[in-house]
């Protein structure tokens, strides 16, 4: 029983591994056998502002933000992550060159949409609901190579940021952000990368003076930080 039980020792490590490569994976998959990160190299990729931003803090009353009777405000944060995305590309990644694919434009050549490619919920998760049978107008396409589209940011209540360490005194609440998104090869004409990455942000306690903004694009920043960790590899 002993020398059976060995090799499967010998081989669970290479199972564990196997398994956890799929899951750490998701934060980006090129869905395209022909296709590699070196075919973006030097091109132009608009990137456009989030199709949908789901708000999934438990307690309304603190993003009021959400709430606001201020339809501007509201509609602020889409812009506002697109250009912290921009900036934060910009800066930290020189694989592509970067360009603002602009909301009014994209609302007045797609019907009054944002939503440049339909998306799915699944397992929490929002994906794109087909990688081939797209329909993007030629006029959003005619300045760039490709497009970065942030399917959906979804934010959650974290209960502990410091949860790991399993000590009561350094309970920090926090929010999460996940930035679903795809990469819309122009010449392709379908896509060519998907991704999910995440980000964790301690609550900044300054909800009255900025309509709970700071919070999330705290936990934005992180994980836009992830997304171009994930075109660094």
């Amino acid at each position: 029983m002993k020398n059976c039980i060995k090799p499967f020792l010998l081989v669970l490590p290479l199972i564990i591994g196997f398994f956890s490569c799929q899951t750490v994976n998701r934060g980006l998959v090129i869905e395209e056998p022909d296709f590699d990160l070196n075919k973006l190299k030097g091109k132009e990729v608009l990137i456009s502002v989030p199709q949908v931003i789901e708000n999934n803090i438990s307690k309304a009353a603190e993003l009021p933000f959400f709430g606001s009777d201020d339809f501007s405000k509201r509609e602020s944060i889409d812009t506002d992550i697109q250009n912290l995305m921009m900036k934060k590309i910009s800066e930290n990644l020189d694989l592509f060159i970067p360009k603002s694919l602009n909301k009014a434009f994209v609302l007045e050549n797609n019907k009054g949409s944002k939503i440049l490619i339909p998306i799915i919920k699944k397992d929490g998760i929002y994906r794109a609901a087909s990688k081939t049978e797209l329909n993007i107008d030629e006029k959003l396409t005619q300045d760039g190579d490709y497009i970065l589209i942030p399917l959906a940011i979804q934010l959650d209540d974290v209960r502990n940021i410091n949860e790991r360490y399993q000590s009561a005194d350094l309970v920090e609440p926090g929010i999460e952000a996940s930035i679903s998104y795809a990469v819309y090869g122009i010449n392709e004409k379908k896509i060519v990368i998907t991704g999910f990455v995440l980000g964790v942000a301690k609550k900044s306690y300054m909800i009255d003076k900025s309509l709970g903004k700071d919070d999330i694009y705290f936990a934005v920043d992180e994980a836009i930080k992830a997304l171009v960790t994930e075109f660094r590899k």
